[in-house]
């Protein structure tokens, strides 16, 4: 995934670290990538667990402040299909 970097904005940063949450509402399980990269990177590659249904995931994404851990309002951004 990838998004682009707005660290010149208010309150962001290019060092504030990314949470994904992933949901699967079939199997009911949620597995959660904390603090996967910074926001100045600009990308990252996902990789689940063995054990976690991929069939259909939801993502949220937020970005937290690395020294005080304020967090940003999360964003949905949709779901994805295993094929």
């Amino acid at each position: 995934m990838a998004w682009q970097d707005n660290s010149y904005q208010a309150l962001a940063a290019a060092t504030d670290l990314l949470s994904v949450i992933a949901y699967n509402p079939t199997a009911e399980e949620a597995y959660f990538f904390e603090d996967c990269v910074t926001r100045g990177d600009g990308q990252v590659l996902l990789t689940f667990p063995d054990y976690f249904p991929t069939e259909e995931v939801h993502l949220w994404a937020t970005f937290e402040d690395e020294t005080s851990g304020d967090c940003a309002n999360s964003e949905y951004l949709g779901f994805v299909e295993e094929n």
